[in-house]
């Protein structure tokens, strides 16, 4: 009887798959190091990235859909202040609208297989606010350190896996 509950186990373990949401230090070259952050997906596809803009010093909300590719469909982004690299107007099919001091950029019509992160060496506030938890990205690498974000599926024993080599490393 134990051995056949075991054996259920072990199965389900290496059988069943999941979506999980990985942040990887792109700087490293070991994908065991690499992996810095993972969190089960679920239900929840918006992945909502928030970075302080080092000219304006102003926040920028970069919103994603995970879709069914576990790629990144571009939903939205919003400011309030023009500054290099955000977008000066209407482009490639997308709409503006300005509403109580903000600029929303919205219609895209773009995916990405996995979002670059490039975290800020003067200005390190950039956090990603995913199934209601808010992760800053300065605690899992450093200030001008590059992260790349993927959804994968995995099996269940490779999330306990891996989440307890993270947690283990993060001990040290």
């Amino acid at each position: 009887m134990v051995m056949s509950i075991v054996l259920i186990i072990i199965t389900v373990l290496v059988t069943v798959k999941t979506d999980v949401l990985r942040i990887y230090d792109a700087d490293r070259d070991d994908d065991e190091q690499a992996l810095i952050y993972q969190t089960a997906v679920g239900e929840e596809n918006e992945l909502i990235l928030r970075w302080k803009h080092s000219v304006t010093k102003q926040y920028v909300i970069e919103k994603f859909r995970i879709n069914e590719d576990r790629g990144f469909d571009v939903v939205e982004m919003i400011f309030n202040e023009h500054g290099p690299n955000l977008p000066k107007g209407p482009e490639m099919g997308t709409k503006w609208e300005i509403k109580d001091g903000y600029f929303r950029v919205y219609n895209y019509n773009l995916t990405f297989n996995e979002l670059p992160v490039r975290i800020g060496q003067v200005v390190a506030q950039h956090f990603i606010d995913f199934r209601g938890k808010e992760i800053p990205l300065n605690i899992v690498d450093e200030p001008g350190g590059y992260v790349i974000i993927r959804v994968e599926n995995v099996t269940l024993l490779d999330f306990i896996e891996k989440g307890a080599k993270i947690w283990l490393r993060n001990l040290a």
